[in-house]
């Protein structure tokens, strides 16, 4: 949801795609740390989730674009 939300930032303006980037990964970080908190020995990593966020992202921005047309 907050990478979606972040995308349709991005499709209206407000943010840029630098800033959804760097958010994407502070997303992905955040998840892969509580991942290797719960599953002992579990070896994430935060890109990895995070070109999934972007992917995410860009619906938001979709969105965003859909919505002033």
């Amino acid at each position: 949801k907050m990478a979606y939300i972040a995308g349709y930032m991005v499709g209206k303006g407000w943010i840029s795609r630098e800033e959804l980037a760097d958010f994407n990964l502070c997303l992905g970080d955040n998840l892969a740390t509580h991942i290797r908190s719960i599953l002992r020995g579990a070896d994430s990593r935060g890109t990895a989730f995070a070109s999934a966020f972007t992917c995410v992202g860009v619906e938001g921005s979709r969105a965003a674009l859909a919505s002033e047309e």
